[in-house]
């Protein structure tokens, strides 16, 4: 299994944080379904994502709830596949602004 692990080394995150943006993909995935079905109460259940991608539904619930410190190169792949996105569109390596209020 490989993995990514975003360390909180205070030297590390000084000069840089990581944006986690799965869950507006999530949210952007259900905005485009809801469209093109004309579904209004559309919602990506962690089963239907278990079952198009084969990752376990506890641990999608753990990616789409919090942001994980450690990723799995592996779920990341098969979460890129599905959602036809990058890793770099999921996770974003970014400089720290003084005075940023560090929102995405």
């Amino acid at each position: 299994m490989l993995a990514l692990t975003i360390l909180k080394d205070e030297s590390m995150t000084k000069n840089s944080r990581v944006i986690y943006r799965l869950p507006k993909i999530i949210k952007a995935h259900e905005a485009r379904v809801r469209k093109e079905t004309g579904n209004p109460t559309y919602r990506l259940t962690n089963l239907a994502l278990e079952a198009a991608t084969g990752i376990h539904r506890n641990l999608l619930s753990g990616y789409r709830n919090h942001q994980p410190i450690r990723v799995d190169l592996n779920v990341l792949a098969k979460l890129c596949d599905f959602f036809g996105v990058t890793p770099g569109d999921i996770l974003q390596l970014v400089p720290v602004v003084p005075g940023d209020n560090q929102e995405d």
